[in-house]
């Protein structure tokens, strides 16, 4: 097999799909667990908050030039490796198309059918979403862009209530509002990014 075209590598398009919280990113492999330290990656995640980014920008950024492009490349891997990053094409899919399925998805699951992903159009494929989040936004897109966290929290916990599913604890009450507010503060704008949502 030869080996891939340093042009082509060059022109893929990477996403942040994830923030990176903390000092470190401990990932999984195969064969041991890597911990990547905050000074290797925060330059490429800093730049992909921005919007996606070619490989060729990524490892043209300071700090990847100062390692040299193995270890540059290295570290993107392991980025993709823990989901951190994603690939995507180079021309994002109509954003109307995806986000009209995303709608009946959230619906479909607020309904109690089990759905765990979204269309991405910016990314041509699929991003994981928790049962919560799914909840959170049909009730999002049921309720307006002007909803705070606590009246979020309170619409989803009626639904949780017509599902079946009371939250009877006041503690897990006060989980919902502070899922809420991370889905309103961070969720949101991530799936915005990646052609969840318009």
């Amino acid at each position: 097999m030869p080996p891939p075209d340093p042009k082509a590598l060059d022109a893929v398009r990477l996403h942040l799909m994830t923030p990176v919280a903390g000092d470190a990113l401990s990932i999984t492999t195969s064969f041991s667990e890597i911990t990547l330290q905050r000074p290797a990656y925060e330059e490429i995640v800093a730049d992909l908050a921005a919007g996606p980014r070619a490989i060729a920008n990524l490892v043209a950024l300071p700090s990847m030039r100062k390692q040299g492009r193995t270890n540059a490349m290295q570290i993107l891997a392991l980025l993709l490796h823990a989901r951190t990053l994603a690939v995507g094409p180079a021309q994002a899919a109509p954003l109307q198309a995806a986000e009209r399925l995303n709608r009946v998805i959230a619906r479909a699951v607020s309904d109690g059918l089990p759905y765990d992903h979204l269309s991405a159009a910016k990314l041509g494929s699929a991003v994981a979403a928790s049962e919560l989040d799914l909840l959170l936004l049909d009730q999002w897109l049921g309720g307006g862009d002007d909803r705070d966290a606590a009246a979020l929290a309170t619409a989803t916990e009626a639904r949780l209530v017509q599902l079946g599913r009371p939250l009877n604890e006041p503690a897990a009450r006060a989980q919902l509002t502070d899922r809420a507010a991370a889905f309103l503060r961070q969720t949101l704008p991530r799936w915005r990014s990646l052609g969840v949502l318009s």
